[in-house]
């Protein structure tokens, strides 16, 4: 999942295009970050697993909405309109 994240700590900011699949790619973000951010990796590590966990159930509800109908299917009875009684005259 190929995102852009930005990370900010009061005016200072990092930001990187990264894939969150990607085990190198989010060891790199996070060391950098940390390290132009001045805040322990552990705290931007936590953050990025966060996001991706939120990035993963918004995708998925997104795929489900779209492959959701989008007009009901019209129910009919076994039986037809009339509940299968006709009468003879």
């Amino acid at each position: 999942m190929k995102v852009n994240v930005l990370a900010a700590r009061g005016e200072t900011f990092y930001v990187d295009t990264l894939d969150l699949y990607s085990a190198r790619q989010r060891a790199s973000y996070i060391a950098q970050a940390a390290l132009e951010l001045q805040v322990a990796a552990e705290a931007i590590k936590a953050d990025l697993g966060q996001s991706l966990m939120k990035l993963e159930a918004l995708q998925e509800e997104a795929m489900r909405k779209a492959l959701e109908p989008a007009v009901p299917a019209a129910v009919c009875h076994p039986r037809g309109r009339a509940g299968g009684k006709r009468s003879i005259s």
